[in-house]
């Protein structure tokens, strides 16, 4: 990349100088080396000047290119309003130039701003028009880039086994890639479907690979997010001190100035969770307490998810005892996540929040709480160890059983403790 941004450099800079249509396409050809290299406000200037020289131009394509090449970097700026601006303009240029391939690419751009705003179903269904497009044309790199997004957002919206079957469509194509970024970034999608799916040990062994390849520290956010990955999957074991470990290390990082787009904002929510829920896990629950406050701080600026920074609020005050405010908590929670549901996030509210509720003997309130997630318990093992928990507490032996039921199915190397739900549940074949 650096050689690349001196070369065209050389090129912006000769004498004689280029022609228009030359020193567009340097133009153009100069942004991403330089992003790359962090200097987001030069490659975006560079694009400015470019889409200034193409208004002369009949160039849609090029000039279709470079909003979209501007449309990335104010998302990266946090500039979310500019951004789909930007896309509009370069989706109508691209239209006009008929470019299918780069309309594929506009497809996934917009898909990581509806991702952004917690529109996990219109991200999705982008993703997979994207896929679609890139399999067609044959591009290995974008076709496998793109089915790795495509199984994020179905483990956004709590659909694990579909996350799977995305991962396993480029099986085929994966020998035809030759971008060790691309791969790493595939690789990484493919530990969180298996970790979600309850594959733990392959899960693992996926992202220790990750971490001994140097090329992910090419990838702004990349080994800090590995590393919390790593540390979830500790957590999720019961290794709660070698999980609090990783997450010091890897929120340590996670915070630093640099990655303070909005692009790194769940990331840095979800492993400022699991960090404090490591914390209370390893009885450390004033350091606990602490974090949760900087979470809530940080949610109050704009730079992690205020519901998750309630959830991790509510959990740490019923471990200290607070229920009052662990309530507070939960209203808060379910004010920010608003009408969402049926997604990875609207869970974490619930779980929360209603087990809460269960936990003190008083079921009634989980129960619009957990109707919230609607048929989730049929695809996602957490979801469906929560509802047999609301049908056990309402004495539902039958709804409980199927839940379980459904929770087995789903547990991989997950360990349901069936003596929570009573003689009966015990003694069920199902449980792993």
């Amino acid at each position: 990349m650096q050689e690349a941004a001196a070369l065209y450099q050389d090129l912006l800079e000769q004498t004689p100088p280029l022609d228009g249509e030359h020193h567009v396409a340097a133009l153009l050809g100069a942004a991403g080396p330089v992003a790359q290299q962090g200097d987001i406000d030069r490659a975006r200037a560079m694009l400015d000047e470019a889409i200034g020289l193409l208004g002369t131009m009949n160039q849609p394509s090029r000039l279709g290119e470079a909003y979209l090449g501007r449309a990335m970097f104010r998302m990266v700026q946090g500039d979310l309003s500019g951004a789909e601006d930007d896309c509009a303009r370069s989706r109508i240029a691209l239209e006009l130039a008929a470019d299918r391939f780069a309309l594929a690419q506009l497809d996934g751009q917009e898909a990581v701003l509806l991702a952004l705003r917690d529109r996990h179903e219109a991200a999705l269904e982008r993703w997979q028009a994207a896929a679609d497009r890139f399999e067609r044309f044959g591009d290995a790199e974008k076709f496998v880039d793109a089915l790795g997004n495509v199984a994020d957002e179905q483990l956004a919206l709590l659909r694990p086994e579909a996350a799977l079957a995305t991962i396993r469509r480029a099986d085929p194509w994966l020998a035809r890639m030759d971008q060790p970024l691309s791969r790493a970034l595939f690789d990484y999608a493919g530990a969180k479907v298996l970790a979600r799916s309850g594959r733990f040990a392959q899960a693992r062994e996926r992202l220790d690979a990750l971490l001994a390849q140097p090329v992910i520290d090419d990838i702004a956010g990349m080994p800090e997010a590995v590393r919390i990955e790593r540390a979830r999957l500790d957590l999720a074991v019961g290794r709660a001190g070698a999980a609090e470990a990783e997450l010091r290390r890897a929120m340590a990082d996670v915070l630093r100035p640099e990655l303070a787009s909005p692009l790194y904002r769940r990331i840095r929510s979800n492993g400022w969770l699991a960090w404090i829920r490591a914390l209370r896990a390893d009885g450390r629950l004033d350091q606990a307490k602490e974090q949760a406050q900087r979470f809530a701080a940080a949610a109050a600026t704009g730079s992690a998810d205020p519901a998750l920074a309630q959830v991790a609020r509510a959990e740490t005050s019923v471990a200290k005892g607070d229920r009052e405010d662990a309530r507070a908590a939960c209203e808060s929670a379910l004010t920010e996540l608003g009408a969402q549901r049926g997604s990875e996030r609207s869970l974490e509210v619930v779980r929360a929040c209603a087990g809460m509720w269960l936990d003190a003997g008083e079921p009634g309130p989980a129960i619009p709480l957990v109707g919230r997630l609607g048929n989730c318990g049929e695809h996602a093992f957490d979801c469906a160890v929560l509802q047999a928990r609301l049908f056990h507490a309402l004495g539902r032996q039958d709804a409980m059983r199927h839940a379980l039921a459904n929770a087995a199915r789903l547990a991989g190397e997950r360990v349901i403790a069936l003596d929570r739900f009573g003689p009966t549940a015990a003694g069920e074949k199902e449980n792993p």
